[in-house]
Protein backbone atom coordinates (compact mmCIF):
# COMPACT_ATOMS: atom_id res chain seq x y z
CA UNK A 1 0.00 0.00 0.00
CA UNK A 2 3.07 2.27 0.03
CA UNK A 3 4.63 2.63 -3.45
CA UNK A 4 7.91 4.02 -2.14
CA UNK A 5 8.34 1.19 0.38
CA UNK A 6 7.49 -1.29 -2.36
CA UNK A 7 10.01 0.35 -4.70
CA UNK A 8 12.75 0.14 -2.08
CA UNK A 9 11.94 -3.52 -1.54
CA UNK A 10 12.28 -4.20 -5.26
CA UNK A 11 15.52 -2.20 -5.48
CA UNK A 12 17.05 -4.08 -2.53
CA UNK A 13 16.72 -7.21 -4.66
CA UNK A 14 18.12 -5.35 -7.70
CA UNK A 15 14.77 -5.43 -9.49
CA UNK A 16 15.05 -1.87 -10.76
CA UNK A 17 12.35 -2.38 -13.36
CA UNK A 18 9.94 -3.33 -10.58
CA UNK A 19 11.02 -0.38 -8.42
CA UNK A 20 10.35 2.16 -11.16
CA UNK A 21 6.96 0.63 -11.95
CA UNK A 22 6.04 0.81 -8.25
CA UNK A 23 6.88 4.51 -8.11
CA UNK A 24 4.56 5.19 -11.05
CA UNK A 25 1.65 4.17 -8.81
CA UNK A 26 1.94 7.56 -7.08
CA UNK A 27 3.92 9.74 -9.51
CA UNK A 28 3.39 13.06 -7.70
CA UNK A 29 4.62 11.96 -4.27
CA UNK A 30 7.68 14.03 -3.31
CA UNK A 31 9.79 11.29 -1.73
CA UNK A 32 8.87 9.01 -4.61
CA UNK A 33 10.11 11.55 -7.15
CA UNK A 34 13.34 11.95 -5.18
CA UNK A 35 13.88 8.20 -5.06
CA UNK A 36 13.15 7.85 -8.76
CA UNK A 37 15.82 10.48 -9.52
CA UNK A 38 18.29 8.55 -7.36
CA UNK A 39 17.57 5.35 -9.24
CA UNK A 40 17.89 7.15 -12.58
CA UNK A 41 21.32 8.49 -11.60
CA UNK A 42 22.58 5.19 -10.19
CA UNK A 43 21.39 3.17 -13.17
CA UNK A 44 22.10 5.70 -15.92
CA UNK A 45 24.33 3.08 -17.52
CA UNK A 46 21.18 1.12 -18.42
CA UNK A 47 19.58 3.87 -20.52
CA UNK A 48 20.58 2.25 -23.83
CA UNK A 49 22.44 -0.73 -25.23
CA UNK A 50 25.33 1.60 -26.09
CA UNK A 51 25.66 2.98 -22.56
CA UNK A 52 25.37 -0.54 -21.16
CA UNK A 53 28.16 -1.81 -23.42
CA UNK A 54 30.41 1.12 -22.49
CA UNK A 55 29.74 0.55 -18.79
CA UNK A 56 30.75 -3.09 -18.89
CA UNK A 57 33.75 -2.42 -21.10
CA UNK A 58 35.18 -0.22 -18.34
CA UNK A 59 33.65 -2.04 -15.41
CA UNK A 60 35.77 -5.14 -15.63
CA UNK A 61 38.96 -3.13 -16.05
CA UNK A 62 38.33 -1.05 -12.92
CA UNK A 63 37.10 -3.61 -10.44
CA UNK A 64 38.30 -7.10 -11.25
CA UNK A 65 42.06 -7.07 -11.78
CA UNK A 66 43.06 -8.35 -8.32
CA UNK A 67 40.37 -11.03 -8.44
CA UNK A 68 41.41 -12.09 -11.94
CA UNK A 69 45.00 -12.45 -10.83
CA UNK A 70 43.86 -14.82 -8.06
CA UNK A 71 41.78 -16.82 -10.54
CA UNK A 72 44.80 -16.99 -12.83
CA UNK A 73 46.68 -18.74 -10.03
CA UNK A 74 43.84 -21.19 -9.24
CA UNK A 75 43.49 -23.79 -12.00
CA UNK A 76 41.30 -25.92 -9.72
CA UNK A 77 38.45 -23.46 -10.35
CA UNK A 78 38.32 -24.77 -13.89
CA UNK A 79 38.53 -28.45 -13.01
CA UNK A 80 38.15 -30.14 -9.66
CA UNK A 81 36.55 -27.25 -7.77
CA UNK A 82 34.34 -25.15 -10.07
CA UNK A 83 31.52 -22.99 -8.80
CA UNK A 84 28.34 -24.88 -7.96
CA UNK A 85 26.43 -23.09 -10.71
CA UNK A 86 28.97 -23.91 -13.42
CA UNK A 87 29.06 -27.55 -12.35
CA UNK A 88 25.26 -27.73 -12.46
CA UNK A 89 25.12 -26.27 -15.97
CA UNK A 90 27.79 -28.73 -17.11
CA UNK A 91 25.70 -31.57 -15.70
CA UNK A 92 22.71 -30.35 -17.73
CA UNK A 93 24.84 -30.31 -20.89
CA UNK A 94 26.17 -33.79 -20.19
CA UNK A 95 22.61 -35.07 -19.85
CA UNK A 96 21.92 -34.04 -23.47
CA UNK A 97 23.89 -36.50 -25.64
CA UNK A 98 23.08 -34.71 -28.91
CA UNK A 99 24.80 -31.49 -27.83
CA UNK A 100 28.06 -30.97 -29.72
CA UNK A 101 28.56 -27.19 -29.80
CA UNK A 102 27.57 -24.84 -26.98
CA UNK A 103 27.18 -21.07 -27.27
CA UNK A 104 27.90 -19.48 -23.89
CA UNK A 105 26.66 -15.93 -24.34
CA UNK A 106 27.62 -13.47 -21.63
CA UNK A 107 30.62 -15.64 -20.80
CA UNK A 108 32.48 -12.79 -19.04
CA UNK A 109 36.03 -13.96 -18.26
CA UNK A 110 35.36 -17.44 -19.57
CA UNK A 111 35.43 -19.45 -16.34
CA UNK A 112 32.08 -21.07 -17.07
CA UNK A 113 32.94 -21.82 -20.69
CA UNK A 114 36.12 -23.60 -19.66
CA UNK A 115 34.35 -25.58 -16.93
CA UNK A 116 31.63 -26.64 -19.39
CA UNK A 117 34.27 -27.91 -21.81
CA UNK A 118 36.41 -29.60 -19.17
CA UNK A 119 33.44 -31.44 -17.65
CA UNK A 120 31.63 -32.33 -20.89
CA UNK A 121 34.21 -32.40 -23.69
CA UNK A 122 31.92 -30.24 -25.85
CA UNK A 123 33.13 -27.47 -28.14
CA UNK A 124 32.35 -24.02 -26.72
CA UNK A 125 31.82 -20.61 -28.29
CA UNK A 126 32.10 -18.00 -25.54
CA UNK A 127 30.89 -14.49 -26.36
CA UNK A 128 30.68 -11.29 -24.31
CA UNK A 129 30.27 -7.58 -25.03
CA UNK A 130 33.39 -6.72 -22.99
CA UNK A 131 36.64 -6.96 -24.98
CA UNK A 132 38.59 -6.78 -21.72
CA UNK A 133 36.71 -9.79 -20.33
CA UNK A 134 37.38 -11.72 -23.53
CA UNK A 135 41.10 -10.91 -23.30
CA UNK A 136 41.14 -12.61 -19.89
CA UNK A 137 39.04 -15.51 -21.17
CA UNK A 138 41.61 -16.16 -23.88
CA UNK A 139 44.33 -16.10 -21.25
CA UNK A 140 42.44 -18.57 -19.05
CA UNK A 141 41.88 -20.86 -22.02
CA UNK A 142 45.18 -22.56 -21.23
CA UNK A 143 43.33 -24.26 -18.35
CA UNK A 144 41.06 -26.07 -20.83
CA UNK A 145 41.68 -29.74 -21.55
CA UNK A 146 41.59 -28.94 -25.28
CA UNK A 147 42.12 -25.17 -25.68
CA UNK A 148 41.43 -25.31 -29.41
CA UNK A 149 37.89 -26.52 -28.66
CA UNK A 150 37.01 -23.14 -27.12
CA UNK A 151 36.63 -19.96 -29.15
CA UNK A 152 36.17 -16.65 -27.32
CA UNK A 153 34.63 -13.72 -29.20
CA UNK A 154 33.98 -10.11 -28.18
CA UNK A 155 30.49 -9.52 -29.60
CA UNK A 156 26.97 -8.46 -28.80
CA UNK A 157 24.16 -10.99 -29.10
CA UNK A 158 23.30 -9.62 -32.54
CA UNK A 159 26.92 -9.69 -33.70
CA UNK A 160 27.57 -13.28 -32.64
CA UNK A 161 24.28 -14.42 -34.19
CA UNK A 162 25.12 -12.63 -37.44
CA UNK A 163 28.62 -14.09 -37.46
CA UNK A 164 27.37 -17.64 -36.99
CA UNK A 165 24.62 -17.15 -39.58
CA UNK A 166 27.16 -15.82 -42.09
CA UNK A 167 29.31 -18.88 -41.47
CA UNK A 168 26.18 -21.03 -41.87
CA UNK A 169 26.83 -22.49 -38.44
CA UNK A 170 24.31 -23.56 -35.84
CA UNK A 171 24.79 -24.51 -32.21
CA UNK A 172 23.20 -27.34 -30.26
CA UNK A 173 22.88 -25.52 -26.95
CA UNK A 174 22.71 -21.93 -25.71
CA UNK A 175 23.78 -21.08 -22.17
CA UNK A 176 22.73 -17.73 -20.67
CA UNK A 177 24.30 -17.90 -17.23
CA UNK A 178 23.52 -14.95 -14.95
CA UNK A 179 22.95 -12.72 -17.98
CA UNK A 180 19.31 -11.72 -18.35
CA UNK A 181 19.38 -9.63 -15.17
CA UNK A 182 21.94 -7.38 -16.90
CA UNK A 183 20.38 -6.73 -20.32
CA UNK A 184 17.76 -4.21 -21.43
CA UNK A 185 15.63 -6.58 -23.51
CA UNK A 186 15.95 -10.22 -22.43
CA UNK A 187 13.50 -11.52 -25.00
CA UNK A 188 15.40 -9.85 -27.84
CA UNK A 189 18.59 -11.55 -26.66
CA UNK A 190 16.92 -14.95 -26.46
CA UNK A 191 15.02 -14.60 -29.73
CA UNK A 192 18.09 -13.43 -31.65
CA UNK A 193 20.33 -16.20 -30.37
CA UNK A 194 17.73 -18.90 -30.97
CA UNK A 195 17.96 -18.05 -34.67
CA UNK A 196 21.31 -19.90 -34.72
CA UNK A 197 20.12 -22.76 -32.50
CA UNK A 198 19.41 -26.07 -34.21
CA UNK A 199 15.77 -27.17 -34.22
CA UNK A 200 15.03 -28.82 -30.91
CA UNK A 201 18.21 -27.39 -29.40
CA UNK A 202 18.70 -26.94 -25.68
CA UNK A 203 18.48 -23.58 -23.87
CA UNK A 204 19.89 -23.27 -20.34
CA UNK A 205 19.28 -20.08 -18.34
CA UNK A 206 20.28 -19.18 -14.80
CA UNK A 207 19.17 -16.05 -12.98
CA UNK A 208 19.91 -14.87 -9.45
CA UNK A 209 17.20 -14.06 -6.94
CA UNK A 210 17.50 -12.11 -3.72
CA UNK A 211 19.81 -9.27 -2.68
CA UNK A 212 23.15 -10.20 -4.24
CA UNK A 213 24.46 -6.64 -4.54
CA UNK A 214 22.88 -4.78 -1.62
CA UNK A 215 25.27 -3.57 1.08
CA UNK A 216 28.58 -4.36 -0.59
CA UNK A 217 29.30 -0.92 -2.04
CA UNK A 218 30.19 -2.30 -5.45
CA UNK A 219 29.14 -0.86 -8.77
CA UNK A 220 25.57 -1.90 -9.61
CA UNK A 221 25.00 -4.46 -12.34
CA UNK A 222 21.57 -6.10 -12.05
CA UNK A 223 18.51 -4.28 -13.32
CA UNK A 224 15.83 -6.97 -12.91
CA UNK A 225 14.90 -10.02 -10.88
CA UNK A 226 12.89 -12.85 -12.36
CA UNK A 227 11.81 -15.42 -9.82
CA UNK A 228 10.93 -19.01 -10.66
CA UNK A 229 7.29 -17.92 -10.99
CA UNK A 230 8.26 -15.15 -13.41
CA UNK A 231 10.28 -17.57 -15.50
CA UNK A 232 7.33 -19.97 -15.57
CA UNK A 233 5.13 -17.12 -16.85
CA UNK A 234 7.60 -16.21 -19.60
CA UNK A 235 8.70 -19.67 -20.72
CA UNK A 236 5.77 -21.85 -19.70
CA UNK A 237 4.90 -22.76 -23.31
CA UNK A 238 8.36 -24.13 -24.07
CA UNK A 239 8.84 -27.84 -24.57
CA UNK A 240 10.40 -30.01 -21.86
CA UNK A 241 10.57 -27.06 -19.47
CA UNK A 242 12.40 -27.67 -16.19
CA UNK A 243 12.82 -24.98 -13.50
CA UNK A 244 14.94 -25.54 -10.40
CA UNK A 245 15.34 -23.05 -7.56
CA UNK A 246 18.69 -23.30 -5.79
CA UNK A 247 19.19 -21.47 -2.45
CA UNK A 248 22.75 -20.35 -1.72
CA UNK A 249 23.18 -18.30 1.44
CA UNK A 250 22.08 -15.14 3.20
CA UNK A 251 23.17 -11.59 2.44
CA UNK A 252 24.82 -10.58 5.74
CA UNK A 253 24.03 -6.91 5.23
CA UNK A 254 20.24 -7.27 5.03
CA UNK A 255 19.63 -10.75 6.45
CA UNK A 256 17.73 -12.02 3.41
CA UNK A 257 18.20 -15.27 1.52
CA UNK A 258 19.53 -15.39 -2.01
CA UNK A 259 20.19 -17.99 -4.65
CA UNK A 260 19.58 -18.64 -8.32
CA UNK A 261 17.07 -20.31 -10.58
CA UNK A 262 18.08 -22.71 -13.34
CA UNK A 263 15.77 -23.16 -16.31
CA UNK A 264 16.15 -25.37 -19.36
CA UNK A 265 13.91 -26.17 -22.28
CA UNK A 266 13.89 -27.48 -25.82
CA UNK A 267 13.68 -24.47 -28.05
CA UNK A 268 10.60 -23.19 -29.76
CA UNK A 269 9.85 -19.57 -30.65
CA UNK A 270 9.57 -17.41 -27.51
Amino acid sequence: DDPVRLARSFARRQDIEGAIKALVLDPDRADGMTYRRQLAETYAFAESEHSLAEYYAGFRQDDHEAWLQRVDESPSLFGEAPSRRFAMIADRINAAPDVGVVLDYGCAHGEGSIVYHNRTGRAIIGADISPHAIDWARKFRRFAKSPDAINFVAASHRQIAERLATQQRQVDCIVLGELLEHVLDPMDVIGTLQMVLKPGGLVIITMPWGPWETGYGNKPQHIREWTAADLQDVFGEQADLVIDTVPCDENPHVGESRGYTCLLYTSRCV
